[in-house]
């Protein structure tokens, strides 16, 4: 996965290669937000009852 993003690095323009700054940034900061969730074991605001739906 490292040499395919390197390759497309190198074959895009500055804009490019920002955006994919941008969406590497966004993505490790959900990360981070998931795994502090789960040590806090904090849940997702959710309609519970449309959890309990999609469970059945």
């Amino acid at each position: 996965m490292l040499d395919l993003t390197d390759e497309l690095a190198e074959n895009t323009t500055d804009e490019g290669r920002e955006k994919m700054r941008l969406a590497f940034q966004y993505s490790s900061e959900y990360e981070l937000q998931y795994w502090d969730m789960c040590v806090k074991h904090e849940q997702w605001l959710l309609d519970q009852e449309g959890v309990d739906t999609l469970a059945r």
